[in-house]
């Protein structure tokens, strides 16, 4: 839930003559029918109690505040533009295999993938491989791997980007 949301609160609530008044968090809360009342309070950041205050006709007041709830602040990050990525992918100065995956990912966070033909990889018609990021990810590293094998090139993500980029990557005697 993000701060600003509205939160519907309905409340149950008996007397033993009437409930004239029901409140959520000093909010006044709309008679339904039979024993219902509901109504909207807005989340406000943090955690917080709703507190219940229900009134009957003769003034007397009863409270509870036995549920909370939890907002954050929404994420206004303003959007940003991938980076598109294509070229030559090799293991061993050998032409990767087809349908080998390429895995792109910025802290650890896999942010895009391709699969390679004809030892090229990138989206099929367009050829690119699509890294997506926001603008938290401005100027961080792109790193490249093949299962857990990490290709000797890495590349800056700049949102908007559009670069060749031949990646290599080098086994273990052979071993991926």
């Amino acid at each position: 839930m993000n701060s600003g949301d509205d939160i519907l609160v309905t409340v149950n609530a008996t007397d033993n003559v009437a409930v004239t008044r029901v409140e959520a968090n000093g909010i006044a809360l709309e008679y339904q029918g039979g024993d219902i009342w509901n109504g909207t309070i807005k989340a406000i950041e943090g955690t917080h109690f709703v507190n219940i205050s229900a009134m009957d006709v003769v003034g007397l007041d009863v409270w509870d505040n036995s549920t909370i709830y939890t907002a954050r602040i929404q994420d206004t990050m303003p959007p940003a533009w991938p980076i598109c990525l294509n070229g030559n992918v090799t293991i061993d100065k050998n032409l990767a295999p087809d349908g080998t995956t390429i895995l792109a990912k910025i802290d650890d966070e896999i942010r895009g993938t391709a699969i390679v033909k004809d030892g090229k990889y990138g989206q099929p018609a367009y050829n690119r491989l699509i890294v997506n990021g926001n603008t938290k990810d401005e100027g961080k590293i792109i790193r490249f791997y093949i299962g857990s094998m990490a290709a000797n090139e890495t590349i800056t993500w700049h949102s908007g980007d559009v670069k060749p980029l031949d990646l290599s990557f080098t086994t273990i005697a052979g071993i991926w």
